[in-house]
């Protein structure tokens, strides 16, 4: 059961608060999962036969490459005990990239694409490498980041064919404010997508991704300042993200326009934003436009008037 209160109101746009009720989710088992140059399956027809170790990844995310041989071990060591999938989270991805990676590693192991972001969504989870175990019986019994001793001993325990004894655990994501998007709005919006990461972290593995989202940044901020009457709303990802990371960027940015982490990576969800920086401009609550050429200030503001009528 979802809870929800409006926080702050501009024309257009909502900021709320939501709580999730906690437990284990069984409507986790029904996320269809694409397999990569194969067919999609759902968690659901995996379970019972196997337990089920999935590993969430990004071509460009540093620990995941680190992790990369470990993942190819535990396939190889597992692969008739445990049903192990890895899946790419698909954000600032490509296939080429994809698949540079399965041979600068030699990886075997199934690979998923998580194309619209629903495990991401029901695993709820805040940055890669992640890790999450489900037993025999379809519960939760691991989730986290790190690929050390303690993971390796309980992927050891649930290969083993006796029943599992580890404890199982709920999803308890905290409290979580983000964009609404669902209210039918009258007027235009204007949703910049980025992340506060995406100029530093992307530096070395993604040039000119990184270059891309520091000139988006600058350049809507000066949007910002030349139409202030544009209804516009930074929209951060949550991955990787804290109020300490978001406040670091405005200042490093001078960003003067509303900025909110999406928390609840509702609004990244919902516009089936999988690629930063983009900007979804929305009229009367429906999407009208959206683009990721942001290279120019007088485009951004032609491309935002043009939309509005």
């Amino acid at each position: 059961m979802r809870i929800a209160q409006t926080f702050l109101l501009l024309p257009g746009l909502f900021l709320v608060q939501e709580s999730l009720a906690l437990g284990v989710d069984r409507s986790l088992l029904e996320v269809p999962i694409e397999v990569h140059n194969g067919e999609a399956v759902k968690l659901k027809d995996l379970v019972g036969e196997k337990p089920i170790y999935l590993k969430f990844w990004a071509s460009w995310c540093v620990p995941c490459r680190e992790q990369m041989p470990h993942l190819e071990n535990i396939y190889q060591d597992y692969n008739g005990d445990l049903e192990i999938v890895s899946v790419n989270i698909w954000i600032n991805e490509s296939e080429e990239a994809l698949e540079a990676t399965k041979k600068e590693f030699g990886l075997t192991v199934p690979i998923a694409i998580d194309r619209r972001g629903e495990l991401a969504q029901a695993f709820d989870f805040i940055g890669t490498p992640y890790h999450v175990l489900i037993d025999r019986d379809g519960d939760i019994v691991h989730t986290g980041h790190e690929a050390d001793a303690e993971f390796d001993q309980k992927i050891e325990l649930l290969a083993a064919r006796a029943k599992s004894s580890l404890p199982k655990i709920a999803l308890t994501p905290t409290g979580a404010m983000t964009v609404n998007i669902a209210e039918k709005s009258e007027g235009v919006s204007v949703l910049f997508f980025s992340a506060t990461w995406c100029d530093w972290y992307l530096k070395e593995s993604r040039p000119l991704m990184s270059a891309a989202c520091i000139q988006a940044q600058q350049n809507m901020n000066e949007v910002h300042n030349l139409y202030p009457d544009i209804n516009m709303l930074g929209v951060v990802s949550r991955l990787w993200t804290g109020e300490t990371e978001l406040h670091e960027y405005v200042e490093k940015y001078a960003i003067t326009h509303p900025i909110a982490i999406d928390e609840s990576n509702d609004a990244f969800f919902a516009l089936n934003v999988r690629t930063v920086p983009v900007i979804v401009v929305m009229k009367d609550g429906e999407e009208v436009l959206r683009t990721s050429k942001l290279d120019s200030v007088r485009e951004i503001a032609e491309t935002i008037q043009r939309a509005a009528h």
